[in-house]
């Protein structure tokens, strides 16, 4: 079974806006290991979560945190759209081993800073039930 990271990244890759799992194109999506290149990309990290909501349902909460790089900072925060619009639909999210029910932002996008190559940083953070 995959991460939940590595789940909605595969999810969101290839979506309109975005770039592929593990590519080169901008915007690119990775998980669990941001890469120095491309300069503009999407990284998702597994914050872990409160465990286990019902173990006979084989349910589990957790959180994801969404770093977005960019050259600029409306850059960053348009994707930054984009992704909650992907990730906060009506009905649950099929990904490649999980489904994604209940999915909501907890922290919007905030910036938090610059990295080494002065790319625009933001991050926001989500919270879902994931049936495992």
């Amino acid at each position: 079974m995959n991460s939940p990271a590595i789940d909605l990244a595969k999810y969101l890759s290839g979506k309109s806006g975005l770039g592929t799992y593990g590519g080169t194109d901008d915007f690119s999506i990775y998980a669990t290991l941001e890469p120095n290149e491309p300069a503009n990309c999407v990284t998702l990290y597994d914050l872990g979560g409160k465990g286990d909501v019902d173990g006979d349902l084989d349910m589990a909460d957790v959180e994801i945190q969404v770093r977005v790089r960019a050259s600029s900072y409306s850059l960053a925060y348009a994707k930054h759209e984009i992704i909650r619009d992907l990730l906060v639909p009506v009905g649950p999210i099929t990904c490649e081993t999980s489904t994604f029910v209940g999915v909501v932002m907890t922290a919007d996008p905030s910036g938090v800073g610059r990295d080494e190559s002065n790319r625009h940083v933001l991050t926001a953070t989500y919270r879902a039930i994931r049936n495992i």
